[in-house]
């Protein structure tokens, strides 16, 4: 008998057939500083500086961060349902403080040479969530904010196109004021993504996934495993514990040790 296989990354079998899975292997992350001299960017230290808003004018300083996500484990196939973003806040809290979440679908963080480019994407990028208000949070403990509908299209997309990596943008709306971020890698907490997706059964090739009660090989019904990898209730063959006695892949959780849909053997 062989019982449930979650797949790679579900963490979580949610009782809708959905996984989560909480990704956490980051590529890189970081911060843009500008000002009147230029660019610079600080890649991977203890926080994720997120401050001012000049852009496209940048008369002034301002932080903007970033993280990139390896999300090759993630399964070929797999529907996004949905995404959010885990952090937990670092440094000084500062009310005036807006911070915004953008796409990061151009350039990739890791290998972007010119930290004025990756400035740009963050800079005009589309919204993936407008906090409103500080990253920073007052128990310093992790939070976690879903991102909108257009993160789950783009990670589909990286998935899809068979791209290994996913990223995001933070860009703030205070023109002064300290200096606020997010613990980054190499930090206290590592910024995670918390996916929640249909993981892609396929029916007929004896490995018991997620959303089949059944797979004995084959997708042929009348056998008491259906075409469509549902337990049946077939006369001419017994009940299906009995088959399972022989080999039958059946996930035995569901119906426990009452034989076909509650009836005793």
């Amino acid at each position: 008998v062989q019982f449930r296989v979650l797949p790679p990354l579900c963490e979580v079998f949610n009782p809708d057939g959905t996984c989560t899975a909480s990704i956490n292997d980051v590529v890189e992350d970081g911060s843009i500083f500008v000002n009147p001299l230029g660019f610079q960017r600080y890649r991977n230290n203890q926080e994720i500086h997120v401050w001012g808003s000049t852009y496209p004018n940048p008369e002034n300083s301002a932080f903007f961060g970033y993280v990139e996500w390896n999300i090759s484990q993630i399964p070929d196939r797999s529907q996004i349902r949905s995404v959010s973003f885990e952090y937990q806040g670092a440094g000084i809290r500062e009310n005036q403080q807006r911070e915004k979440i953008v796409d990061l679908i151009g350039p990739r963080p890791s290998s972007t040479h010119s930290d004025q480019e990756l400035f740009n994407v963050i800079g005009y990028g589309s919204l993936y969530y407008n906090y409103g208000r500080n990253f920073i949070i007052d128990n310093g403990l992790p939070i976690t904010i879903p991102l909108y509908s257009l993160a789950w299209s783009d990670l589909q997309w990286a998935l899809n196109s068979g791209q290994e990596w996913f990223a995001i943008g933070m860009k703030g709306v205070a023109e002064s004021g300290p200096v606020p971020g997010i613990s980054s890698e190499e930090g206290i907490f590592t910024p995670t993504l918390e996916v929640n997706y249909v993981y892609p059964s396929v029916c007929g090739n004896f490995i018991l996934e997620p959303n089949e009660e059944c797979d004995d090989g084959n997708i042929t019904s009348g056998d008491d495993c259906s075409m469509d990898c549902r337990l049946e209730c077939n006369l001419d063959y017994g009940y299906w514990r009995d088959r399972a006695v022989v080999g039958e892949n059946v996930n035995m959780d569901i119906y426990g040790s009452e034989g076909c849909y509650g009836k005793l053997l």
